[in-house]
């Protein structure tokens, strides 16, 4: 790893950015630095850098999306399993994600200010519907339906509730469309800066998630009680 460039590294690991920007490593600056060379010349220890760097990505990189026996899952363990891989990772991505587009918009302001401005608003409304989704989920919805599993007693009230998460899933996915739109499907311009590439391959890291989790949530939760309350 210590010989890859910095570019390369953030090409495929977007969030490692976060980890040179606390060691003072601007990535536009640095991108055709190998790693090794980076923390030489900010006077840091290299293994010691290099190690860390390491379990920063795999903290981040190293979620098990897909485990062998997702399909084998019980529902009780898919809802554990879509809040400790999904809701808790959608949460840190969304709040580093709304720290740099405030960066970007001080930094560029004038010359992509207006892009940049539909980029926040869409990112907000992911984000606020994001979070009651997660609250009301968390909180209410599933021990709802885990302890319906559990007890074999489907309340209708518990089954209406499902069909309007699955409802609003829709809306979630108007906003993220739009997202798409705006970013050109994540392109990225030539000529612009790390900082901004790291930034619109983070929404791009979301996207996926976002519609990962919702695939689990319909196939793995919403489906098999459906299938349980309707026998």
């Amino acid at each position: 790893m210590r010989d890859r460039k910095l570019r390369e590294l953030l090409r495929e690991y977007p969030r490692s950015g976060n980890y040179f920007l606390r060691h003072g490593i601007d990535p536009d600056q640095y991108a055709d630095f190998t790693l090794e060379g980076a923390f030489r010349d900010k006077q840091l220890d290299p293994e010691v850098c290099l190690t860390n760097l390491a379990g920063y990505i795999d903290h981040y990189y190293g979620r098990d999306t897909f485990p062998e026996d997702l399909e084998q899952m019980s529902v009780p363990q898919a809802i554990d399993h879509i809040k400790i891989v999904h809701h808790h990772y959608e949460k840190e991505l969304l709040k580093d994600l709304s720290h740099k587009i405030e960066r970007l918009m001080d930094l560029y302001f004038f010359t992509h200010g207006g892009h940049l401005k539909k980029l926040a608003r869409y990112l907000g409304m992911i984000k606020v519907e994001l979070e009651i989704h997660f609250i009301d989920q968390e909180k209410r919805l599933f021990p709802a339906i885990a302890f319906s599993c559990e007890t074999g007693v489907f309340p209708e009230r518990v089954t209406r509730s499902v069909q309007r998460v699955k409802e609003y899933q829709s809306t979630i996915g108007g906003y993220v469309n739009e997202l798409i739109k705006v970013t050109d499907d994540f392109a990225v311009p030539e000529g612009e800066d790390e900082y901004y590439k790291m930034m619109v391959r983070e929404l791009e890291e979301l996207v996926r998630d976002i519609y990962l989790h919702i695939y689990k949530e319909n196939t793995l939760v919403f489906e098999p009680y459906e299938k349980s309350a309707n026998k």
